[in-house]
């Protein structure tokens, strides 16, 4: 139960972090598909993003998917941030500084964004060097892992109709595979929509009936 603790702890810490982020209207995040071209392999993806915003415009970005590549099997993309931070938890016996480190290494975001325009439609700029995309293919054997970065636009636009603050945003964006040998392909050409929450934007944080106590009862 040595390697339990240490996960579970860094686990539920970043729970508490992102759950409180959101009780303040800090936090935006939502599920996404998209297919990408990197040369002659194409493929789809499916996975979650998270944004949180620091100062007015600006966010911190984490992104996962899961996919598959045509002739190349399984594929996953992960913040190198968490995947380092994950390993070295794994190598760590006990509560060592290599937990604590860990910890720290897996809220490295991905990479930073930046709301260019703000309205009905929001227009939002990321660019994230931290990434790590892994390909496995059992039969014949085939793996390849190596650092990623990718520039990302996206346009989030509100649906209406809904009690809750949800958004649609189509994006595209470019990836590069650092010092990858195999072809592969470089750049990798991006293209999908997220569904998502904004936190921001939810209408019952000003509520009166949930906000008063006596109301409320």
């Amino acid at each position: 139960m040595k390697l339990f603790n240490p996960v579970f702890v860094s686990l539920f810490s970043f729970f508490i972090f992102v759950s409180n982020l959101e009780a303040q209207g800090n936090i935006e995040g939502g599920l996404y598909t998209e297919y990408s071209q990197f040369g002659y392999y194409g493929q789809f993806a499916a996975g979650g993003v998270l944004y949180i915003p620091w100062k007015d415009r600006f966010t911190l970005n984490y992104e996962a998917c899961i996919g598959r590549q045509n002739n190349r099997g399984f594929y996953a993309h992960a913040p190198a941030g968490a995947l380092s931070g994950a390993y070295l938890i794994g190598q760590a016996s006990g509560v060592t500084f290599l937990n604590y480190l860990g910890v720290l290494l897996f809220l490295v975001p991905e990479g930073v964004g930046m709301y260019v325009t703000e309205g009905k439609i929001s227009t939002h700029i990321s660019v994230n060097p931290l990434g790590f995309d892994y390909w496995y293919k059992r039969d014949p054997y085939d793996e390849t892992g190596c650092l990623s970065g990718s520039i990302v636009f996206r346009l989030k636009m509100p649906l209406q109709g809904y009690s809750w603050p949800l958004f649609v945003a189509p994006q595209v964006a470019v990836t590069w595979l650092y010092g990858n040998s195999d072809p592969v392909g470089n750049p990798g050409l991006r293209a999908g929509v997220c569904i998502g929450f904004d936190a921001k934007n939810n209408p019952f944080r000003d509520d009166p009936f949930l906000d008063d106590p006596v109301l409320r009862h």
